[in-house]
């Protein structure tokens, strides 16, 4: 899938559609949150020992691998191009350590689950979207930011 998303970052930036980098993870954070909601309703379908198509898993990992192609490669570019040149290994290393408090904070998600009596994948689609809201609300001032680099 890299090399179709590499195409179509090149062609939308010929026709000067590109969507800038907020805007794609924004975008990556709600084809998480319809991955998600999909599995919710396959979970939902699976209760009481019903069997469900493995289908449901294909389209989620598709989406969920759509929405990574947004997210991975496209924020690794950008801890390139907007660090000082003198830090940009320490800042690789930041952004590569930021998977690591992800995964920690998704083995808390457990807690919070259990406390709350939250449903796993209801709740990973409700913070995707309230991700995704919160990446478009703040997108004018990243882009400020990022002075000009898409």
């Amino acid at each position: 899938m890299a090399p179709l998303f590499s195409i179509l970052w090149i062609k939308l930036a010929a026709k000067k559609l590109n969507p800038r980098t907020p805007v794609k993870f924004a975008m990556a954070m709600f084809i998480g949150a319809v991955a998600f909601y999909i599995m919710s309703i396959a979970a939902n379908n699976a209760k009481d020992g019903n069997l469900v198509s493995p289908m449901w898993l294909v389209v989620v990992y598709f989406l969920l691998t759509c929405g990574e192609l947004m997210l991975s490669p496209i924020g690794l570019s950008m801890v390139t191009k907007l660090s000082p040149h003198k830090i940009v290994s320490i800042m690789m290393g930041v952004w590569m350590a930021s998977f690591a408090l992800g995964n920690y904070l998704a083995a808390t998600l457990e807690q919070i689950l259990t406390k709350y009596d939250f449903e796993l994948y209801p709740f990973i689609a409700g913070l995707m979207v309230v991700s995704g809201v919160c990446l478009l609300l703040l997108s004018p001032l990243l882009n400020r930011f990022m002075k000009g680099i898409h």
